[in-house]
């Protein structure tokens, strides 16, 4: 029953906060929810230890909708790469019909990884151990010699329950969004408080006309730190000065705010002067201010 249900939520969510405590205690983590003038950032275990992440991975990077790359990466038809999600292996690709999918990269026979780097699919993915193979949509269509030497099937086995296991996903200006647990709202009611904030400047039929670079508009950059600090460090403009000085002699600290949305949803900083001006007149219409984070 729901009832049942939610008791077993209730359930989980408590085991998962004694896990917590046994890391740090509790006192410790409820600082940080006093007033400004008391509290003060996660303590020191949240960043160091690997128990206190691998709950950050659940409860975050697979239990809510986060990005793993760009739909542009994949521009063409069979175009398909792997990515590390915190351990976790998919594989981006872009299917026959020019749908963007996500799956585990790992094979349904033996678990095996069925794609090392950027590749171009022209029929099937195959694995590299025993040869199965898929197609782009992932359903499992070849066996070889299942049932025995040159016999390639069986009766007594249905290749549709050993598809590769595709991933919740939906893109978004480009952005390519996973849900790893499958447990969370639609994506459109997610993006919702977000795409409607930007609708003020950036009105829906205008991002249809967005132009990706050859690069695909990114770069990779391998921080030795805990993935809180590089978050952190983007949400906050008091290094401006310092750090990007160019920047700053144009978009100071006092021109910038802080974003807080839902929680959970998205964050960051906006600053006041990223609003141009063509020949006197308003490229943008809204007074509000473009956000950049």
């Amino acid at each position: 029953t729901a009832y049942e249900i939610s008791l077993g939520l209730v359930g989980s969510e408590m085991c998962i906060r004694d896990r917590i405590y046994n890391i740090v205690e509790k006192k410790k983590l409820d600082v940080v929810n006093n007033p400004i003038e008391t509290s003060h950032g996660l303590p020191n275990e949240c960043y160091t230890s690997e128990e206190y992440t691998k709950i950050e991975r659940k409860k975050i990077f697979e239990d809510k909708w986060v990005v793993v790359g760009v739909a542009s990466s994949v521009p063409s038809i069979g175009d398909a790469k792997p990515f590390d999600l915190l351990g976790i292996p998919i594989i981006i690709l872009r299917d026959k019909k020019n749908k963007i999918r996500v799956f585990h990269n790992v094979c349904s026979h033996r678990g095996y990884k069925l794609l090392q780097k950027n590749c171009k699919i022209k029929n099937v993915i195959r694995c590299p151990y025993h040869s199965w193979s898929y197609d782009t949509e992932g359903k499992l269509i070849a066996t070889p010699h299942l049932g025995g030497m040159n016999k390639h099937n069986s009766v007594k086995f249905d290749k549709s329950k050993s598809n590769l296991k595709e991933i919740r996903s939906s893109v978004w200006l480009d952005l390519i969004f996973v849900n790893i647990s499958n447990n969370e709202i639609s994506f459109d009611k997610y993006i919702k408080p977000l795409s409607d904030r930007w609708e003020k400047f950036w009105p829906e039929k205008d991002r249809k006309l967005m132009v990706y670079s050859n690069d695909f508009g990114y770069f990779n950059l391998n921080a030795k730190c805990n993935w809180k600090f590089a978050i952190e460090n983007y949400c906050e403009s008091y290094h401006l000065p310092w750090v990007h000085p160019g920047l700053n002699s144009y978009s100071k600290i006092s021109d910038h705010y802080h974003i807080q949305g839902l929680p959970n949803r998205f964050a960051g900083q906006g600053t006041k002067v990223y609003n141009p001006k063509l020949k006197g007149c308003l490229l943008y219409t809204s007074p509000s201010p473009r956000d950049r984070g």
